[in-house]
């Protein structure tokens, strides 16, 4: 894997996990870029991707439908805080936190509609207020309009609208 990340700067910055297959996106930073580049290709080897939509992705394609790319070195001295709303901006800028187009669940505190649904989901499953289905898959990309039809009558909580910078 290091014939991957060798054109990657050792020092922080904010990167993208791209599937050249679909094109879709993760946006990230981090004090390494090479280093967390590392691990994102590890873990998409080993299955095990804490992203659970990256994973879903690897699972279906392999390791080298992945690529990553620093988009912005950045001051290492930067606070978390600031650090994170670069990463917002960037993940706003190439719609990383659309579910058709990437695989961020969430942009700086707005979650994706299907990430909120997911993760309600998970919660009724862990109370044991219902058991779900052994064949439908949580982590398929969901349909944001769709999922608006399955709740008729309840708006959807306001989100940032992705793209529009």
């Amino acid at each position: 894997m290091k014939h991957l990340t060798a054109h990657l700067p050792g020092s922080p910055g904010i990167y993208v996990v791209l599937n050249v297959r679909d094109g879709r996106r993760m946006v990230g930073v981090t004090k390494n870029v090479r280093k967390r580049a590392d691990v994102h290709f590890g873990q998409i080897k080993a299955g095990k991707c804490q992203n659970r939509l990256l994973r879903r992705a690897a699972e279906l394609g392999s390791v080298d439908d992945f690529q990553v790319f620093c988009v912005q070195e950045i001051d290492g001295n930067l606070r978390r805080a600031q650090r994170a709303m670069l990463e917002y901006a960037w993940a706003v800028r190439l719609r990383s936190c659309r579910e058709d187009t990437g695989y961020n669940l969430a942009a700086g505190p707005h979650w994706t509609p299907g990430a909120r649904f997911r993760v309600t989901e998970e919660r009724m499953e862990t109370f044991g207020r219902y058991m779900p289905l052994p064949h439908v898959d949580h982590w398929a990309p969901i349909n944001e309009e769709l999922l608006a039809s399955w709740c008729p009558g309840v708006p959807p909580k306001p989100h940032v609208p992705i793209g529009r910078m």
